[in-house]
């Protein structure tokens, strides 16, 4: 019997600016990408899925860079 993939339950997205800005961290409404933040911004992710993982990560193209799965569900 197929098993579902597991989805996203809840995203949340902060573009963090470089310091030298002095510009705050910004919440990026998820679902509304594409997203412009300035170069040299670090994207901080927090995800929840709909059931629990062993192993999560984020890929663009062929890039691919390995999530921290924890929590319980």
């Amino acid at each position: 019997m197929p098993v579902a993939p597991p989805a996203l339950a809840e995203l949340t997205l902060i573009a963090i600016p470089p310091r030298y800005t002095g510009l705050s961290s910004e919440a990026l409404p998820p679902g509304q990408s594409p997203y412009q933040i300035l170069r040299g911004s670090c994207l901080h992710l927090t995800a929840v899925a709909n059931k629990p993982l062993q192993m999560a990560e984020l890929t663009r193209g062929e890039t691919r860079w390995p999530l921290l799965a924890s929590g319980s569900p």
